[in-house]
């Protein structure tokens, strides 16, 4: 390897956009990276959410990212601005809940989820509101 990094616990998920690389790991953080300052340490620490994280994904601007759980959420977390941030409930139906199993941005900032109910979301996190919804067709 060119460059190792300790990592705190199990990676769970990772994900880059130039520079930066957003890592997921078993304690619910989502430690984030300056690929030309690794040896630095992470710049960035947030423990997200009360469940498993199942993905992180880098905003398309790099100003943030996403991560996502196995109790259907979704926490957008920006980087510079934690008042910012913030978390919604997604992939849900009636009283069952359902881990968001992926996601992935559009090159304009909104997003889809994938959920382990079989449908597809799409969201804008600036307006902080869901755009279109495709449940699971049986």
């Amino acid at each position: 390897p060119v460059q190792k990094v300790n990592v705190s616990n199990k990676v769970y998920s990772m994900d880059c956009r130039d520079e930066m690389v957003v890592v997921g790991v078993a304690d619910r953080q989502g430690l984030v990276y300056d690929l030309r300052k690794l040896s630095d340490g992470s710049i960035h620490t947030s423990q997200h959410l009360k469940f498993q994280l199942r993905q992180v994904k880098c905003m398309p601007d790099k100003m943030g990212y996403l991560a996502s759980s196995i109790a259907g959420r979704v926490r957008v977390e920006y980087l510079g601005r934690p008042s910012d941030s913030f978390s919604f409930k997604c992939h849900r139906q009636r009283n069952d809940v359902y881990s968001v199993n992926s996601m992935s941005f559009h090159p304009l900032g909104t997003f889809a989820t994938g959920g382990g109910d079989g449908g597809i979301a799409f969201w804008d996190k600036d307006a902080k509101q869901r755009l279109k919804q495709f449940p699971m067709q049986h």
